[in-house]
């Protein structure tokens, strides 16, 4: 089966092409070009299928905004524009999910009576549950075939200078992994000043780590909340700066990028970030070319990154499954369960989470994702030559039980444009703690329509 998908798959980069027929036509949605990639993946592990379906992808855009529209009023005009199936990234799961338009999706067990036993059985991730779960009614709607567990992504090189050893278990003793406290990678962050070198790029590259691992979102019953993890973020990020551990660049500026290449005057140690991350920023800014990009890299950062327990567990990113309501009870309703099937709780070979743990959606060259089944993290070939060989999915599927899913707010991304420029204020010495937090919560009353706190 693995041999079926590698030869078949690898071209799945082309576009999958409507053909008119009579078949039942099943649309499916999203902002991800690798859409045409998994459907062509499931039509070859599943060629019957094409008998009785006709599956079109729609790739509707890759700007957040434009497909949070588009679909929020194909879903509420009903089912002539709602789609049959439709992905949503992370940053859209709060409003989709679980805020005013979970509504307008299908729940799971109305395909599959016996749910719990299928992600019981399948090892699916909690907090991934958790996120594609709606509020109203405690039913799950949505589930990810992507993971996006956190690490702490280090350099081998500046690991072996500082202390002896680029192995993962040792260099996650130094920075406190797993410790759920900031002391020990304080501490590190020391003795990688005092050896020449920066903990970060930057203090906002520890946003995530906070954010995700917080217990409870912005908002309680419509009034604002700051949880205890995110307020902690002011005070860690502001002794970052001010002992001099970070290099201080913006995340995703020029300068953040250039410490990934060794550009910076002084070198940067690591990133808190995801697989995904490594494959789509990490692994491109860590290559150098002779002039031809089409040639493997020849220097560089790459291959000299390796990863481990990061002090506080955490995720980012990942894609929900959701199904229109529509499509209960219609003559789509088998095919849709077959592919809601495959996307989410299949973790054999055949299924996608299984393809994108291997890096089977294109072929032998295609990058090795995180996914939330631990059966699949545990059973799949994870090692990659970025991180000189290490096989990073064992240490993902650690981080499964470990994160949390209930603390997002479908306006957390107004919320957090309010918070960071205060932070940034705070952190550049421009305010006082309690003239930021103030500040924070008069603003984000005014603009995010909140209520304040009581």
């Amino acid at each position: 089966m693995a041999a079926l998908m590698l030869s078949s798959c690898a071209s799945a980069k082309k576009a999958y092409t409507k053909v008119a027929s009579d078949k039942t036509v099943i649309n499916i949605w999203s902002s991800d070009e690798d859409l045409a990639g998994i459907v062509h993946c499931f039509l070859v592990n599943f060629p019957e299928f094409a008998e009785k379906y006709e599956i079109v992808p729609n790739v509707i855009s890759r700007y957040m905004d434009e497909y949070e529209t588009s679909l929020s009023t194909a879903l509420s005009n009903g089912e002539e524009t709602a789609p049959d199936i439709y992905i949503v990234p992370s940053d859209l799961a709060a409003r989709f999910c679980q805020g005013e338009d979970a509504d307008l999706a299908a729940s799971y067990d109305q395909f599959f009576p016996d749910l719990d036993a299928r992600l019981e059985d399948s090892q699916i991730a909690p907090y991934t549950v958790e996120v594609g779960t709606r509020p109203s009614d405690g039913k799950v709607v949505g589930l990810s075939y992507e993971g996006g567990q956190g690490m702490m992504i280090y350099r081998r090189s500046i690991a072996k200078e500082v202390w002896g050893s680029d192995d993962p278990a040792v260099v996650s003793e130094h920075i406190g992994g797993g410790t759920g406290n900031w002391d020990k990678y304080l501490e590190a962050a020391e003795e990688l000043r005092d050896a020449g070198y920066a903990a970060l790029s930057g203090y906002e590259d520890l946003w995530n780590v906070f954010y995700s691992a917080s217990d409870k979102p912005w908002k309680i019953n419509d009034e604002l909340y700051i949880d205890p993890q995110r307020e902690a973020y002011l005070d860690l990020a502001r002794t970052l700066r001010i002992s001099q551990f970070t290099n201080n660049h913006g995340t995703w500026t020029e300068e953040w990028y250039h410490s990934m290449e060794d550009r910076d005057d002084r070198r940067v140690f690591g990133y808190f970030g995801t697989l995904w991350f490594i494959n789509d920023i990490v692994s491109y800014y860590a290559c150098a070319y002779d002039g031809d990009e089409d040639q493997a890299p020849i220097a560089g950062t790459y291959g000299d990154w390796g990863v481990c327990t990061p002090p506080e567990s955490f995720w980012w990113g990942g894609s929900w499954v959701m199904v229109g309501k529509q499509v209960v009870g219609s003559e789509k309703e088998e095919g849709v369960k077959k592919l809601l099937e495959y996307m989410t709780l299949d973790y054999t070979p055949a299924g996608l989470q299984h393809v994108i743990a291997n890096g089977y959606l294109y072929g032998y060259e295609g990058l090795k994702n995180s996914v939330p089944s631990s059966k699949v993290l545990l059973s799949a070939d994870g090692s990659m030559p970025i991180l000189g060989g290490q096989n990073p999915l064992p240490l993902i599927e650690q981080e499964n039980a470990k994160c949390v899913g209930g603390n997002l707010h479908e306006k957390d991304g107004k919320i957090y444009n309010v918070w960071s420029e205060q932070v940034k204020q705070y952190v550049d010495g421009g305010k006082t703690r309690e003239e930021t937090l103030s500040d924070f919560r008069s603003e984000v009353i005014n603009k995010v329509d909140l209520e304040p706190e009581k």
